[in-house]
Formats: structure tokens, sequence, C-alpha cells
């Protein structure tokens, strides 16, 4: 199952609360299964309408979001991506950010 399992450095209350004031955000999780040929895991920032190949090894991803973040909260959305364009379930992971 697609997931996206953690954030770095998460300095909410609880280390598993997607809340951070880390500027440096990277975000990690799993594929469930690996990549068949012509996959591709892929994240969007901006609700799906892009979308941007993430760096997988086995079942496991990471993306570090290198956007300038400030106060508020900021989805973020993983899929797979066959090689017939076929998409399948988004998984969607709000965090929130104080950046003060």
């Amino acid at each position: 199952m697609l997931t996206i399992a953690s954030i770095s450095t998460d300095t909410g209350s609880s280390a598993t609360d997607f809340i951070t004031s880390d500027t440096s955000l990277t975000l990690t999780g799993s594929l469930g299964a690996g990549l068949t040929s012509g996959e591709v895991a892929q994240i969007s920032l901006d609700g799906g309408a892009t979308w941007t190949t993430l760096t997988t090894n086995g079942t496991q991803w990471t993306y570090t979001d290198s956007r300038t973040l400030t106060d508020g909260s900021y989805v973020y959305q993983v899929r797979v991506l066959d090689l017939a364009g076929n998409t399948g379930p988004v998984v969607s992971k709000t965090v929130g950010g104080r950046y003060d």
C-alpha cells in the first residue's frame, strides 16, 4: 500500500503528527511493492495539477521540498503511474508548518 510515512524533522508534540518548524522538509514513504517496468512514483504539491517523479529505492521513496515554506498547511499527494498513463490511488497528507 502506498503511504506517506513521515517528515523530517517532525517537531510537533508527537514525532508522528506531521507538524514541523523545519524549513528543509523531507518526506518519506513506502510503495507497498516494488515498481514494475515502466512505473514511476510521483508527488504533487499543487493539488494534482503537476506531478514530479520521486526518488525510489526498492519499496521506499523520499522527496525533499525545495520551496521556501511559510506558516500554514501544505498538502502532499503521491501516486504510482504506469507506462500507459494509468494511475493508482492518490494518497494525501497535510503537513502543518510554523516557521518563526
